[in-house]
């Protein structure tokens, strides 16, 4: 996965901006984990980095779009992302990783504070991706039993009855 390290030694206490447009940071583990996404328009960050009392707060904005498939009928279709985020990572050594609550992206080496700016973006990017991602709220789907399209017409396979065993539930009645 792609790194972004950002050394936290020199930052000035009324913080410092990043803009990132490397792809590598995205792409890298859209590829490393076999991920059915295609960027189709550059995405970019825009953060900015500000010391905090006991840590720092990453506040930030990104932009692009993907291709992604279709939760219904699995073809491809087009998703814009822009989010803002703001996360506080907590810098107190003396915590252990049981203390810590989800991921760190904040790292101590030799009393020098880095930041994986990377791990941060690619953690926004999932967390605005959509749930559930449909080409259109019409899409139709596929048919459960050949797989076809139904977008592009229908297949001709015979509605299913469900289990016969279970048919007389389908008369019964509740008032």
């Amino acid at each position: 996965m792609a790194s972004y390290w950002i050394s936290l030694k020199d930052l000035p206490s009324a913080g410092e901006d990043y803009r990132v447009v490397e792809q590598a940071v995205w792409e890298d583990p859209i590829a490393e984990f076999n991920l059915p996404y295609t960027v189709t328009e550059s995405l970019q960050a825009d953060t900015h980095i500000s010391p905090q009392d006991k840590g720092y707060l990453i506040q930030g904005d990104f932009r692009g779009a993907i291709q992604i498939p279709c939760d219904r009928c699995a073809e491809p279709s087009g998703l814009l992302l822009a989010a803002h985020f703001s996360i506080f990572e907590e810098s107190d050594p003396s915590l252990s990783e049981e203390d810590l609550l989800g991921p760190k992206f904040l790292y101590l080496e030799n009393d020098i504070w880095f930041l994986d700016l990377a791990g941060v973006l690619w953690e926004q990017f999932l967390l605005n991706l959509p749930f559930k991602h449909v080409c259109s709220e019409q899409c139709r789907g596929i048919c459960p039993v050949c797989g076809s399209n139904l977008n592009l017409g229908s297949c001709g396979c015979e509605a299913e009855e469900g289990d016969p065993r279970l048919a007389v539930f389908r008369s019964l009645k509740i008032e």
